[in-house]
């Protein structure tokens, strides 16, 4: 089938004329726009409502069916592993780690899933757009060091705006960002062939900034770019059929017209932000991370395939000790502080020490990561180290040094990191001791327990059927 033209060129040029007369924020959500318009647009999430059609939805449900544990070759397996990333700027990758966080303690959901944070800040849409942009090789560089292969990565949620906005009017920018988005699924199915969903969701509220390429209306008018992408494939685009892209779905619908509340509660008051208006800050990173948590719980399409139960149960535990040493204060204990140092730099050395309770651990994992929050990008190493050492009394003239050799392989994260440590898990102990340090010549900083967000050991394991849920 040809491949229609979605927006006859009159209607983007008198739309464009009328942009400026009618700000976004006097709009309704989307969501809350069924049977209306917008600049001559219909609103609603899809063509029709706020659900798929049912081909859309029937080709998604038909595409989870395959979406299983996989081994590493992508042949199914009840003991594999189902990739789970996220792909976009720093909203998104500030937002994806508290839905991971969220759902790494959750009992109920698949426990084969393992999540990727892929997003990379200051990478907007027409980076990921080219397919040989280096964010590929950081994502493809992070899947691996979560110990995942690309054949088993086979879900994703995409969360993109431009970076650089060359008309302001609507809806050019809004089609030129939806041509952005369908390379992009494009390029993560060439990149990863098993992927077979991708949920999308657009800007939250942009008005407390003044950056004409952040602010209103181009958060509002940045969801007609998902829309139009969808009813794309739903028209058989044959550049997004099944071949070519995963079937595109919304995912959670994030803009709310700043502090006003829309019907379901949800606004976006200037508390919930950082001081450039722009990125959220921790209370508006942890809401998006609980409207992905729902969404994925209970969307009718998307829960019976989340929360399947599985051949395998997961074990999550926290850290019950960590401490960073520093070779510029070789005496000093940094036991308490809220942040592990890192630092591979000549003179300034510094590494963190961490410990898990793995007394639940009787037979050699499945998968294991070392999770956790990331304070200032950093590239992690991860070794054993000998358990001599206290939280409180740890330091650089004291602490043993690292054992063996690296556990897995590492990449830069910028918010949140997995990295695995199944090889240290081999033996049964009461705990296990990790150092984590950098050949880096810049500084990285890790959240430590103290600051109520520490690093968690999950560790997958066969079920053996003495478990409800998926956690012990």
């Amino acid at each position: 089938m040809a491949h229609r033209p979605c927006f006859p060129t009159v209607v983007f040029a008198l739309a464009g004329l009328l942009a400026v007369a009618q700000p976004a924020h006097a709009q309704a959500p989307l969501d809350e726009l069924v049977g209306g318009s917008y600049m001559g647009f219909p609103g609603g999430l899809y063509p029709g409502g706020n659900q798929p059609p049912a081909s859309q939805a029937d080709a998604a449900r038909a595409a989870l069916v395959g979406v299983v544990p996989r081994a590493a070759d992508g042949s199914p397996d009840p003991m594999g592993t189902i990739g789970f990333i996220s792909i976009g700027m720093s909203n998104t990758s500030e937002e994806f780690r508290w839905f991971e966080r969220n759902e790494d303690a959750n009992a109920a959901r698949q426990a084969g899933i393992v999540f990727v944070n892929g997003a990379i800040g200051s990478h907007p849409s027409e980076f990921w757009a080219a397919p040989t942009n280096a964010a590929w090789d950081i994502l493809a560089a992070r899947v691996a060091a979560a110990g995942v292969a690309p054949p088993q990565v086979q879900v994703a949620w995409v969360k993109l705006a431009r970076g650089t906005v060359s008309d302001l009017r609507f809806p050019q920018h809004a089609g030129q960002l939806r041509d952005d988005l369908r390379e992009v699924v494009r390029n993560a199915r060439a990149r990863f062939p098993n992927l077979r969903v991708a949920w999308l969701s657009s800007r939250i509220w942009g008005g407390w900034n003044d950056n004409p390429q952040r602010n209103e209306p181009l958060s509002y008018e940045s969801a007609f770019a998902v829309r139009w992408l969808i009813e794309d494939q739903i028209a058989s685009d044959p550049r997004l059929g099944a071949g070519s892209a995963p079937v595109v779905l919304w995912g959670p619908y994030l803009w709310a017209a700043g502090d006003t509340p829309r019907s379901d509660g949800l606004s976006w008051p200037q508390a919930d932000f950082e001081p450039d208006f722009i990125h959220p800050n921790d209370d508006g990173e942890r809401k998006v991370g609980a409207l992905l948590s729902t969404f994925f719980n209970e969307d009718p399409i998307a829960s019976p395939w989340y929360r399947a139960r599985s051949a395998t149960r997961l074990l999550r535990v926290d850290a019950i000790a960590d401490a960073a040493v520093q070779q510029a204060q070789p005496g000093v204990n940094f036991g308490g502080q809220v942040s592990l140092q890192l630092n591979g730099a000549n003179g300034a050395i510094a590494r963190s020490y961490l410990r898990f309770p793995v007394e639940a651990v009787q037979a050699a994992p499945l998968h294991a990561l070392v999770k956790g929050l990331v304070g200032i990008p950093a590239t992690p190493l991860l070794r054993q180290s000998a358990p001599g050492w206290t939280e409180t009394g740890v330091t650089f003239s004291n602490a043993p040094g690292p054992l063996g050799a690296e556990l897995g392989p590492t990449a830069l994260f910028t918010t949140s990191f997995g990295m695995q440590v199944a090889a240290a898990l081999q033996s049964p102990a009461a705990t296990l001791d990790l150092v984590a340090f950098t050949s880096a010549t810049t500084a990285g900083v890790l959240r430590s327990r103290e600051s109520g967000h520490g690093p968690y050991l999950l560790v997958r394991l066969a079920d053996d059927g003495l478990f409800e849920s998926g956690f012990e």
